[in-house]
């Protein structure tokens, strides 16, 4: 694994003018919270979460009289179509979209990447390398607090464990998977992780992303 200073030192020089899709590599509390709606603010990059978009199938399901218990049973290959697709329709129009999804798997990342490719785009993965224990001890936080929002807060079960299973599972990426990784180092505050993604835009030179947006 490189470290953040490494990691700019390979930095590729990219076509800067493509339309950019940004998700996460990592999992449950490899990073701040608002890490990901900050950065879509920083750099004015329409939004998308898959976790709304679960919170909103099960409204829906609701609302067509399902029962809460068989509305809560929203398959992941339904929220990542849906995912799929508002992302799909940003890059369509020129624009950035930031995707706030954990996508662990190289199937999920080529996805990602031919969604963005078939559109003139390019796929960003950031990797958030953070220890499990941090990552544990900010999720606990979190849980103690209630910071948590529909629907990770109706999980049958516990965020804590749910970190845990993503860490058994996540797969580190690969260049064959097609699109960019930029490794991030997750340990800091939101800002700390802010300032890293534009020092990587600015080693990658993707123009009108570099600085103050």
């Amino acid at each position: 694994m490189l470290s953040f200073e490494q990691s700019l030192q390979h930095a590729p020089r990219i076509d800067g003018d493509k339309p950019l899709l940004i998700y996460k590599v990592g999992i449950l509390g490899s990073a701040p919270l608002d890490f990901m709606p900050e950065l879509a603010k920083k750099y004015a990059m329409p939004y998308v979460s898959s976790d709304k978009i679960r919170h909103d199938l099960m409204v829906e399901r609701q609302a067509q009289g399902m029962s809460p218990a068989m509305a809560q049973d929203v398959q992941s290959r339904s929220v990542q179509h849906a995912v799929h697709r508002q992302a799909g329709r940003h890059l369509a129009e020129g624009g950035d979209v930031v995707v706030d999804m954990f996508v662990n798997n190289p199937k999920g990342r080529t996805s990602m990447h031919n969604i963005a490719q078939r559109r003139g785009g390019l796929a960003i993965g950031l990797v958030l390398n953070t220890p499990m224990q941090q990552a544990l001890e900010r999720v606990e936080a979190w849980t103690e607090a209630e910071e948590f929002e529909p629907p990770v807060n109706r999980w049958p079960h516990p965020p804590m464990s749910i970190t845990r299973a993503m860490g058994r599972h996540i797969v580190r990426p690969q260049r064959s998977e097609g699109g960019l990784f930029l490794d991030v180092d997750g340990t800091g505050t939101t800002q700390d992780l802010l300032d890293q993604v534009e020092a990587h835009f600015h080693a990658a030179d993707l123009k009108g992303r570099s600085g103050n947006v």
